[in-house]
C-alpha cells in the first residue's frame, strides 16, 4: 500500500516558487514585534526562487527572523554555501530590515562549535516564536536540510548537528527531532532529476530522511517532479 503525501504539484518550476512563496506569505502575515515568525531556509535553487518570490509582497518583516536549516563548511566566497546566497535571494531585497539575520556561525567557530551555538540559539528563538516555518529542497537521494541517507546521526535528539562529507564538505544541520517540531514545513522540489525521489517517497517503507518528516509536511513539486509517482499509485 503507498503512504499518501501532503502534495502539491504545480505546472512548472516558476509556479512551484510562487505557490511556496504564497504558503510561506500566509504563515507569517498574522506575525507582530510580540509574537513574531521563525523562517528556516535551506540552500538550493529551488528555495532560493521562492526567496525571490518573496520579497513581491509587503510583509511584516520587522516580525521575520530568518535563519538557516543547514550550511556547508567553507569559506564565505564558496559557491556552495547558502547565507551568502540567501542574502541575495532574500534578505537584500525585502522593502524593510527583518527583525533577525542568524547564520550558522561557520566563519567565526570550528564545526562542532558553530553546531553548539547554533543549537543553542534555535532553542531561544523557537521559545519566543508565533510560529516557526522551514522551507528545504529535496535531494536526488531523498535528502532534505543536510541529513543524509544512511547517517547515523539522523536519530540525534540535538536541534543542530554536524553530518558528511557530503559532496567534498562537512555540514552543519538542523535534526530531524527539531524538523518534526515545526508547525510549517515545506518541501520544494523541480525537475526530473527529482522524480525518482518523490516516487520512492509513495512506497511503504522508503529509507530516505525524507520519509520521517511529519505529516503535515507539504512537498510543493512541479509535473516532472512528479512524473514517476503515478506508477507507485498504480502498484499500491
Amino acid at each position: 500500500m503507498s503512504r499518501n503525501l501532503g502534495v502539491c504539484v504545480q505546472p512548472d518550476r516558476h509556479a512551484v516558487s510562487r505557490r511556496t512563496a504564497e504558503i510561506v506569505r500566509d504563515a507569517v502575515r498574522n506575525a507582530t514585534r510580540e509574537a513574531p515568525a521563525l523562517l528556516l531556509l535551506s540552500g538550493g535553487s529551488s528555495v532560493l526562487d521562492a526567496c525571490v518570490e518573496l520579497t513581491q509582497w509587503e510583509l511584516p518583516w520587522h516580525a521575520l527572523h530568518v535563519g538557516q536549516l543547514d550550511e556547508r563548511v567553507a569559506t564565505a566566497s564558496h559557491p556552495e554555501r547558502a547565507w551568502p546566497a540567501i542574502e541575495a535571494s532574500l534578505l537584500d531585497r525585502t522593502t524593510e530590515n527583518v527583525a533577525g539575520r542568524h547564520p550558522i556561525l561557520v566563519d567565526e567557530l570550528d564545526s562542532e562549535q558553530a553546531a553548539s551555538s547554533y543549537d543553542a540559539l534555535l532553542g531561544r528563538l523557537t521559545e519566543r516564536m508565533h510560529t516557526s516555518i522551514a522551507v528545504c529542497g529535496l535531494g536526488e537521494d531523498g535528502h532534505v536540510a543536510s541529513l543524509l541517507a544512511g547517517d547515523e546521526k539522523n536519530r540525534s535528539r540535538a536541534r543542530v548537528l554536524t553530518t558528511g562529507p557530503y559532496s567534498g564538505l562537512l555540514r552543519i544541520t538542523v535534526s530531524m527531532t527539531f524538523l518534526r517540531t515545526l508547525p510549517t514545513i515545506i518541501v520544494v522540489a523541480s525537475g526530473r532529476s527529482k522524480a525518482k525521489a518523490m516516487q520512492r517517497l509513495t512506497l511503504p517503507s522508503p529509507d530516505m530522511p525524507a520519509a520521517y518528516l511529519p505529516s503535515h509536511t507539504v512537498f510543493v513539486i512541479d509535473r516532472q517532479a512528479a512524473a514517476l509517482m503515478h506508477e507507485s499509485a498504480d502498484q499500491g
